[in-house]
């Protein structure tokens, strides 16, 4: 398992739930996922710490997994159209993923930018500085601080 096996399983839920998700969506549903599922429960720390093999990165519209992002950047801000591949391993992220798939991207964003990790590097983000990645200690501290 892999943060990009994740991403096949929200691509698939979002299919199988007839929901439309961009690669701006792909990144702001895969980020709230881990950080909403170590917020509910901490004992997912170590099943993420153990997945957590392709870091975020802070850039201007919140959380990106690069190579994600660029795997999937030719549908520009159309919806992907890649059904996924479903994980019944995963399987308790679904409703998880169903409820974010249903909040408006741009929301999203903007909760990501209200988090620590990111507001406090907002004027490097913004200029194009360096940044460090995302740690996913980080990332929990973010949403059990939110």
């Amino acid at each position: 398992m892999s943060v990009n096996g994740l991403a096949e399983h929200v691509l698939a839920v979002a299919d199988q739930s007839d929901k439309k998700i961009t690669n701006l969506g792909l990144q702001k549903v895969l980020f709230f996922t881990i950080g909403m599922s170590i917020r509910r429960d901490k004992s997912e720390l170590d099943f993420f710490n153990e997945i957590y093999d392709n870091d975020f990165e802070k850039w201007r519209y919140g959380p990106v997994v690069p190579s994600l992002y660029f795997r999937f950047n030719v549908f520009g801000d159309r919806p992907i159209d890649n059904g996924g591949y479903y994980d019944k391993g995963l399987s308790r992220f679904d409703k998880l993923i169903q409820d974010l798939l249903s909040i408006d991207v741009y929301r999203l964003v903007a909760l990501s930018h209200k988090m620590k990790a990111w507001s406090q590097c907002e004027r490097d983000i913004l200029t194009g500085k360096f940044v460090q990645p995302y740690t996913l200690d980080e990332i929990a501290r973010d949403f059990n601080n939110a």
